[in-house]
């Protein structure tokens, strides 16, 4: 069964990914306030994923912490290849994250 938008949803070296889950699971790290997945192209796999996460008040956020968490819920296809620690996130009109690339 597939949970989330489909249209969100690509193909990463044949497997599917839902960005959105991989989301879900990253604002459960310990440290993550918000999250952020994207497909980026990939020369081997066509599409990877990529995520931007801005960190809790608490204080710094590693990256490899953020991945090793991932790693433990997700499927090896699903984690982020790269994770990037972001001070802020763009809000779209609506209030909500936008999803927009950035330039």
């Amino acid at each position: 069964r597939f949970h989330g938008r489909i249209d969100r949803m690509f193909k990463s070296g044949g497997k599917l990914v839902n960005p959105e889950a991989v989301e879900n699971i990253l604002r459960r790290c310990p440290g993550v306030r918000e999250a952020l997945c994207r497909a980026r192209p990939h020369p081997l796999l066509g599409l990877a994923l990529e995520a931007e996460v801005l960190p809790s008040v608490r204080g710094p956020l590693d990256p490899e912490q953020v991945a090793a968490f991932v790693r433990k819920e997700c499927e090896p296809h699903a984690v982020p290849r790269v994770i990037r620690i972001v001070d802020s996130m763009t809000l779209a009109a609506s209030g909500k994250i936008s999803r927009a690339s950035p330039a």
